[in-house]
């Protein structure tokens, strides 16, 4: 599941996932949106991303799908844990 949000704006994307290798594959199954919000995946949309863990953070690069060049800029680089 991946959500976005601005404001009361936002969307809910379920996904099926596969990981093999460190690469995520997904397909969206659901969408639900809240409010007006710009942009939204599609039902049947596929992408897929590198995934680094190590420790308490992780990175998630290669960003790739029909659709998702704007999203690269928002979602690549380096997630850290809350604490």
């Amino acid at each position: 599941m991946a959500s976005r949000r601005s404001g009361e704006n936002g969307f809910i994307a379920t996904c099926k996932i596969t990981v093999k290798d460190g690469v995520v594959k997904a397909k969206v199954t659901e969408v639900e949106t809240k409010g007006t919000f710009p942009t939204t995946p599609k039902v049947g949309l596929e992408f897929s991303f590198k995934w680094k863990a190590d420790g308490d953070k992780a990175e998630l690069s290669d960003l790739s799908g029909d659709g998702v060049e704007d999203a690269k800029a928002i979602v690549e680089g380096e997630y850290k844990k809350k604490k």
